[in-house]
């Protein structure tokens, strides 16, 4: 199938009519689980499915959290971020501390943990300096997990959650923390580099989606599924942004869904399909999507007055006629698949309770037999023209038929029993029926080369996106080891600049020091002086007797002047060595700290180009990512239609 075939694929209407169906059981189970009220539905084929969608749905209720209603904000674990983060009157948290309180809960959506193992500590001001280090391996809140498992022995994450967590110790208990807390680590960089795209205000929302988007896909193992989960929760948290009112990443769970829409023929561009898929069912007329409109208005006028104190969850249960998001659309395809798995599983054959199936608006009727099962399989009996009833093993092609009246298996038994007639000989085939034949056997062996084709282009994808996630880590080790070093020059330059410091401070009370036995040498100096004039002095002249005496102390005085006169200078003279020492030394300290400036700013540089490679590498592996979707979802398509084909033939030469 040609780009050009798939973009213009139509949404089929019979498959659209289905998917109502389904919707309507989500809203009358919204209503009951969430509500705790009743509904009653009046669609006949609707409540003809929904013994089974009960019988689906029954065990992801409770402890497994894996059912999502219709309005998304309802779900277990989007319900538990409003209720108690973002309108939780006990904590006093700004904007951003409740950004990052949804990302902490979202790496692993388990509220006893949140509330019992991280809350008490997020309380205080202190986590909020720096958060990742209280999920560090021996932070205070891994800690904290680790004794909270060990001691009730409960999960650390939700089990909605399919991610085998990596093995990075021995013991299992101690794995689980560490892997919880890894994740967190990842989701709280990524919630610091979403915040300022979020508040962006040059941004359009479709590029504060796709720059979001990027960002979370480019985080380590984070992929489509967890962009979109995320985007979910921060569309709910500010829904002025209108995120998500057009746009939505469609992870792998709605892809077989996405595709049975379209029967078989998705575009490529999952994004438009997705858009398509969403305009089709707010424009249909139909009875079942009308149906639909009718039991949406009942369910949130019950959800505006049950959480009338939440007012983030009465923005989403405002859904106006023939306005579904393409977001709701994307979670409830996931649901949709969910559901049609668990038939093929259970190999349920549903019909109606007249064993026959409406075809159109106008109530015209098919025999089921036209009908396969769910499982796929098939069918070893005729139809009604006497050729052999085609099947198909693509799960894309497995039709949703109504519950009701199984067909009697007693006729199976009687011709099982019964011998068969003689079959007369097969008439030779006419010119213009064996050019059919053969035009559609060259047609299936093109089509198989272009699947064969199309299985290798999958398969380079791959190796091109293991390659580039292989070079990805790569570039994360050698960004972490070049902040280390970076690190290492920021302590050095630190123990230098602390040094010169306080060789500065040594130096300049050396300098006081010596100014002031500077002076206290010239005030002896002057004094020494002073005693050699006074012994001289005149007013002794006429007593000799004293004048001598006078002389003699006078000798004695300069003797321990000088001598102490010595002293200080030996003292001055010491002081200004160690002065000139200390001067010499904080000289070299400087060229130190110049130095460990210089080997920090080249530090920073390779960071800088270590970083700009690695955000390289990470748009490269979106790239892939993306590559190898579309290359997975062109290969199904082919498959689809070489499927198609080799029953279109078989179903000829039978015919023939």
């Amino acid at each position: 199938m040609s780009k050009h075939a798939a973009h213009d694929a139509q949404v089929s209407p019979s498959e659209l009519d289905q998917f109502f169906h389904f919707l309507q059981c989500q809203l009358r189970m919204e209503a009951r689980h969430c509500m705790q009220e009743e509904l009653e539905l009046q669609d006949q084929q609707a409540r003809a499915i929904w013994p089974h969608f009960e019988e689906w749905v029954q065990p992801n209720l409770g402890k497994k959290e894996k059912w999502m209603p219709f309005h998304t904000v309802l779900g277990a674990h989007e319900l538990f971020i409003v209720e108690n983060i973002h309108h939780n009157p006990e904590l006093r948290w700004d904007d951003k501390c409740k950004f990052l309180a949804m990302f902490v809960f979202r790496a692993h959506c388990r509220g006893t943990i949140f509330r019992e193992a991280q809350l008490p500590y997020m309380r205080g001001q202190d986590f909020w300096r720096d958060p990742v280090s209280y999920f560090k391996e021996n932070g205070k809140i891994t800690q904290s997990m680790l004794s909270y498992r060990k001691k009730t022995g409960h999960p650390l994450q939700t089990s909605a959650f399919l991610a085998i967590p990596e093995r990075l110790c021995q013991d299992d208990d101690e794995n689980l923390a560490k892997n919880v807390a890894q994740r967190t680590r990842t989701l709280l960089e990524v919630a610091e580099q979403l915040w300022p795209i979020l508040h962006n205000s040059s941004l359009a929302s479709v590029e504060k989606f796709e720059e979001i988007s990027r960002t979370i896909q480019a985080a380590y193992r984070l992929g489509e599924t967890w962009a979109k989960m995320l985007m979910v929760s921060i569309d709910i948290a500010y829904p002025k942004e209108q995120l998500l009112a057009n746009s939505c990443d469609v992870g792998v769970g709605a892809l077989k869904a996405l595709q049975r829409l379209f029967n078989g023929k998705c575009a490529l561009d999952l994004r438009d399909a997705l858009r398509r898929a969403t305009r089709a069912a707010n424009e249909s007329q139909r009875r079942a999507a009308k149906g639909f409109w009718l039991l949406l208005g009942q369910v949130e006028a019950m959800a505006k007055k049950r959480f009338a104190k939440l007012p983030l969850v009465l923005r989403q249960v405002n859904t106006g006629h023939g306005q579904v998001s393409a977001v709701t659309m994307q979670v409830q395809l996931c649901e949709w698949r969910q559901f049609m798995d668990h038939l093929t599983k259970a190999g349920a054959s549903v019909l109606t309770s007249a064993g026959l199936m409406y075809d159109d608006e106008e109530g015209q009727l098919e025999p089921a037999q036209k009908y396969r099962r769910v499982t796929g399989k098939r069918r070893q009996g005729k139809a009604d023209n006497g050729l052999p009833e085609a099947g198909s093993d693509s799960e894309d092609d497995k039709p949703l038929l109504y519950l009701g009246k199984a067909q009697p298996e007693a006729p199976k038994t009687a011709v099982a029993v019964k011998a068969e007639p003689a079959r007369s000989p097969l008439p030779p085939l006419e010119g213009h029926e064996a050019a059919f034949i053969q035009q559609k056997r060259d047609l299936l062996r093109e089509m198989k080369g272009k699947k064969d084709r199309a299985k290798k282009l999958l398969q380079a994808a791959e190796k091109a996106l293991k390659s580039a996630d292989s070079t990805h880590q790569s570039l994360k080790v050698q960004v972490r080891d070049a902040m280390s070093q970076r690190c290492t020059c920021q302590e050095a330059l630190n123990q230098a600049e602390l040094q010169v410091s306080e060789h500065s401070d040594l130096l300049q009370q050396s300098q006081l020091d010596w100014d002031s036995l500077e002076e206290t040498f010239n005030q002896l100096d002057a004094r020494f002086a002073n005693l050699a004039t006074d012994s001289n002095s005149e007013e002794c002249a006429s007593m000799p007797a004293l004048a001598e005496r006078l002389s003699m102390a006078s000798s004695a005085r300069q003797l321990q002047m000088a001598t102490f006169r010595d002293v200080v200078q030996d003292e001055w003279e010491a002081l200004q060595d160690k002065h000139e020492k200390l001067q010499e030394k904080h000289l070299d300290l400087t060229r130190k700290s110049d130095m460990a400036m210089t080997k920090l700013r080249d530090a920073k540089e390779e960071v800088s180009c270590k970083m700009k490679a690695l955000n390289t590498a990470k748009q490269t592996c979106i790239e892939a990512r993306r590559a190898v979707v579309r290359r997975r979802v062109e290969w199904m398509t082919i498959e689809t239609q070489v499927v198609a084909l080799q029953e279109l033939v078989i179903d000829s030469l039978s015919s023939a």
